[in-house]
């Protein structure tokens, strides 16, 4: 499977929230940067990754995945919005995502969780407006335990800010 679409449509790495339990704190390592559980919004769970555009990110939903933590077995379907940037492709239609912002750059996603319960890597099938998901990104979980200096630097970054 090829990585073409994330790894061009993305390459700058984005903070992940500062403590490590599930929900907002679960952040994945890919070859794009770090992707993190952002947020649960109309029953989609939302996650950021990053894109071209140093300080932009692009937004996944995945449908009947929020709150779903010890459970994540089966394929999880939603879709994914970007502002348009250098490699990002306009669709036809513009959608309007779950925040109520309109987007023109967008497409749909499966991902599939290698375990059922947090932490869990995953592998998401990405595609363009409304084709087949088929460019495939590998997501592995980071917890204290695999990356020691990333927690570390951000429970520093956290009491410093307090």
């Amino acid at each position: 499977m090829k990585l073409s679409k994330w790894i061009i449509s993305s390459v700058a790495a984005i903070a992940a929230a500062t403590s490590f339990s599930a929900h907002a704190d679960e952040v994945w390592a890919t070859e794009i940067g770090e992707v993190y559980y952002a947020d649960e919004i109309n029953g989609y769970a939302v996650f950021h990754y990053p894109t071209m555009r140093d300080g932009v990110e692009g937004i996944a939903y995945f449908k009947d995945l929020a709150g779903n933590y010890d459970n994540r077995s089966g394929t999880f379907e939603g879709y994914w919005v970007e502002p348009i940037s250098g490699s990002s492709a306009a669709c036809d239609i513009a959608i309007v995502d779950e925040k109520g912002d309109t987007y023109t750059s967008w497409g749909r996603l499966k991902i599939m969780f290698t375990e059922t319960a947090f932490p869990s890597g995953w592998v998401a099938l990405r595609g363009d407006c409304f084709d087949e998901p088929n460019d495939a990104l590998v997501g592995k979980p980071m917890t204290a335990d695999s990356h020691p200096e990333y927690f570390d630097a951000k429970d520093k970054a956290a009491a410093t800010s307090e």
